[in-house]
């Protein structure tokens, strides 16, 4: 109980009241979100991005782009933003951007993209994230428990890894949570995920789809389990409803990429995903991938960023979007003794960015897995011939302490 008021105290001196009534009715009432007025926010910033990078001044130049818009529908005429261009003017769009941090995606839609951040693009991501789970009835201090990969703290080492350790852990703590590691998925790290939930007795649970999957698949009906569960990260199929209302508990999924920090939550009694207004404009390509346009002040503005997931419904409402998204694979490694033992697939993207990033180039990640075969990991990297060796050790020395007896 004193963790949960700290909790709220934190939150409340950082973000004031955004988790209010008049904030909900916001971000789900199309009233707020009129045309004209999302239309002056996306002035503002593209008036600001063609001046300030390089790569939108000459977008503007090449595709005679005007220097403001009527209606936001206008964007269709606008070229669609993709990774392979801003991995070109990566260099200068960090250089122009005149902040001093920057994160990568996560690779799990291709390969990682690294982009200058913010506190702006974390006070959006925490508020966005922070009302979708409040329209799910969840509070932000609420007890939660996190399953998920720890790639933060993958390629520091010594005094940087306490440091970084001990500051997710405080920040955990504000947050009333506790984190539990999705790489290992075999029976026993399973049993050792749920024994920490059972005996924490959080209200929502947060993870990767396939890892809520696995725990919803191999136990049901346990007490202290949380009743509400929050889907992230990969796609979420109607099967995993249907076997969450057989567990008992609510299915809640969110739709975010690591750009823009989470862009839509399903609501309750839904499984479609309402975007917030405020925040993005979207769009259906020509590929019926979902396209992505910044209305709120960040690090750095994505108009017309081609996310790379599909839209089921592309004919039907953006307003209840079906995103198919990515759908994340288990991989079944040998271990000592002549076993098996399934790990996410996310922990072979972490430990590939982890060891090159800012080192290498990484041109592909491709992976086969059968569970009567070894599985292969092929990787092509942009680098002089004697640096692989360098390479293979640094990922087999992660795979090593992460895994010990593989």
């Amino acid at each position: 109980m004193m963790r949960e008021k700290i909790s709220k105290f934190s939150y409340s001196v950082r973000y004031g009241k955004i988790i209010s009534k008049k904030n909900l009715d916001a971000y789900l009432s199309p009233k707020y979100t009129l045309e004209d007025y999302r239309s002056q926010k996306f002035n503002s910033i593209w008036e600001n991005a063609h001046k300030q990078y390089a790569i939108y001044s000459d977008l503007k130049k090449e595709y005679s782009l005007p220097s403001k818009i009527a209606d936001l529908e206008e964007l269709s005429d606008f070229p669609i933003l993709d990774k392979d261009r801003l991995r070109f003017y990566a260099d200068s769009i960090l250089q122009e951007s005149k902040v001093n941090s920057s994160m990568s995606s996560g690779g799990s839609s291709g390969l990682p993209l690294i982009f200058p951040v913010d506190h702006r693009n974390a006070r959006r991501s925490i508020i966005n994230a922070s009302l979708g789970r409040y329209a799910n009835e969840i509070m932000p201090w609420d007890r939660s428990v996190v399953v998920w990969g720890h790639s933060h703290l993958l390629p520091k080492k010594g005094f940087r890894k306490i440091i970084a350790k001990s500051s997710r852990q405080y920040a955990d703590f504000l947050t009333n949570t506790i984190r539990l590691n999705a790489y290992d998925l075999s029976d026993k790290a399973l049993e050792s995920i749920v024994e920490e939930i059972v005996k924490f007795k959080p209200k929502v649970l947060i993870s990767y789809s396939s890892v809520i999957r696995a725990l919803l698949s191999k136990y049901k009906n346990i007490a202290n389990f949380p009743k509400k569960i929050i889907a992230t990260s990969e796609q979420v199929f109607k099967s995993d409803y249907k076997l969450a209302s057989k567990a008992g508990v609510e299915l809640i999924s969110e739709y975010g990429l690591a750009e823009f920090g989470a862009v839509a939550y399903t609501l309750p009694g839904k499984k479609c995903f309402t975007p917030f207004y405020n925040s993005f404009y979207t769009q259906i390509g020509d590929q019926d991938d979902l396209l992505i346009t910044d209305l709120d002040e960040t690090a750095f503005p994505f108009i017309n960023y081609s996310s790379g997931d599909l839209v089921a419904n592309a004919k039907g409402s953006l307003k209840c979007l079906e995103i198919k998204g990515r759908a994340n694979d288990n991989l079944v490694l040998p271990i000592i003794g002549n076993k098996k033992r399934k790990v996410h697939s996310e922990f072979f993207t972490h430990i590939i960015k982890s060891c090159t990033l800012n080192r290498f180039n990484v041109m592909s990640i491709n992976g086969t897995n059968n569970e009567d075969e070894l599985p292969k990991l092929v990787v092509s990297f942009d680098c002089q011939n004697n640096m692989i060796n360098t390479i293979q050790e640094s990922v087999l020395k992660l795979f090593l302490k992460e895994i010990p007896d593989l």
